[in-house]
């Protein structure tokens, strides 16, 4: 009886002790991986898979180095070791395996693996990106739309969501939403190398339709495939505005000031189709930018989401940080608190 109770005495103290080896192993792997030392990471996490095989942090861990050492079929098989059980880690695993499988080539399996962990975590805004991401790389621009409004939904600060939702929209000539989308990303990240792309997909979004033949001749090509389209009266004012206001009293405007007065109607035909609509596109977009001019915020908006044209964009945001500053107390103190 006493040799038992040694024995089961030794038990847990063993198991006590790999309850803190693990983690600290899997701290110190963490470490390694951040500093870019992939392989000591990776030697170090086997120390604690050999403590504990089976441990979803470890395995997950190890996958992720794997995909920075880019193999993918080792990452592939810890990834699915991590998602046998429950644990904190699980959605991070799930969102490691898509990427890798897209990596692969294999979207397909990508799709359904972001499927499945959208079903263990409903509600949370990366998995619905990154099952957009996937199907818009595929093509399947309806599907990758729905995804990138769910994430929108979920997350509205969530800037990559808005790009992708702006770029599905772009690919399906939806010129309008597409705007409100890519706006909103710029609102929130304004200048990167993404919002640079940014302002080109949504400099050729207010061409759209708009083809200069002759210095006297414009021709507008309306999209009519949906006739009860709520954003088609909108669609047509930006193209008529693309065909003049470039000048007043024979002095031309900037291109800055141009924007901005396209914008401003832009905005207030979108308000006057506000009524008997609903959704996304108007509960977050169009009322965000109606409140936004009401308060009479449009001016800074124009110029802070246009900053990477650099220039005279800059130079005006230099010289009117106050406004800007006012802008951003409203959003943050005001609008997005209610």
């Amino acid at each position: 009886m006493k040799k038992l109770f040694v024995f089961c005495t030794l038990l847990m103290c063993s198991s006590l002790i790999a309850q803190k080896t693990v983690p600290k192993l899997i701290e110190t792997g963490i470490e390694f991986h951040q500093a870019g030392k992939f392989e000591e990471a990776i030697e170090t996490y086997k120390k604690a898979l050999k403590i504990d095989k089976k441990s979803p942090e470890a395995n997950c861990e190890i996958g992720i180095t794997y995909i920075s050492l880019k193999e993918y079929e080792k990452a592939i098989r810890h990834l699915n070791i991590a998602l046998k059980k429950k644990s904190e880690v699980k959605l991070e695993a799930y969102i490691a395996k898509g990427t890798v499988q897209d990596l692969l080539g294999r979207s397909n399996e990508s799709i359904k693996t972001y499927e499945q962990g959208i079903k263990e975590f409903p509600d949370h805004y990366l998995l619905r990106y990154n099952l957009g991401i996937t199907n818009y790389l595929k093509s399947n621009l309806l599907e990758g739309e729905a995804a990138a409004l769910k994430a929108v939904e979920l997350n509205t600060f969530h800037a990559s969501s808005h790009f992708l939702l702006g770029a599905c929209q772009a690919d399906q000539r939806k010129n309008v939403q597409s705007l409100l989308a890519m706006y909103f990303f710029l609102f929130l990240e304004p200048d990167t190398k993404r919002s640079i792309g940014a302002l080109e997909i949504s400099g050729a979004m207010e061409r759209q339709g708009v083809e200069r033949t002759s210095e006297k001749e414009i021709n507008i090509s309306l999209n009519l495939s949906e006739p009860n389209d709520p954003f088609g009266a909108t669609s047509l004012i930006l193209s008529l505005l693309n065909t003049g206001i470039e000048s007043v009293n024979g002095d031309v405007k900037s291109a800055e000031q141009q924007f901005y007065d396209k914008t401003n109607s832009m905005f207030s035909t979108l308000k006057e189709s506000r009524e008997g609509n609903d959704g996304i596109w108007w509960d977050l977009y169009v009322d965000f930018y109606s409140q936004l001019q009401e308060h009479g915020h449009l001016e800074a908006f124009c110029y802070y989401i246009k900053q990477s044209n650099g220039g005279a964009t800059v130079d005006w945001l230099n010289e009117n940080e106050e406004k800007v500053n006012q802008m951003f107390t409203w959003t943050n103190e005001v609008y997005f608190k209610k």
